[in-house]
């Protein structure tokens, strides 16, 4: 949730009526979504694979204090 509000790509479209009922019914949705998932467990070792791989990758960032919005200033 925090992150469809606080995205910046999003903000074209934060006034939007699909916007807002998307927002609203974000936690039906979001169950919704899971109940499709066929293997929990697998789903669950991919995003922690998922995490450790973006850990790995930003590591630098987070030696150095960079935060995201810098790397996207120097973007």
């Amino acid at each position: 949730m925090s992150y469809l509000k606080s995205y910046k790509g999003f903000r074209s479209i934060q006034e939007n009526t699909f916007y807002n009922k998307i927002i609203g019914d974000y936690l039906k949705l979001r169950q919704q979504y899971f109940t499709t998932i066929d293997n929990s467990d697998l789903y669950l070792e991919i995003e922690e694979l998922t995490a450790r791989d973006q850990f790995v990758r930003k590591i630098d960032d987070y030696i150095s204090g960079r935060t995201e919005e810098d790397l996207e200033a120097a973007m």
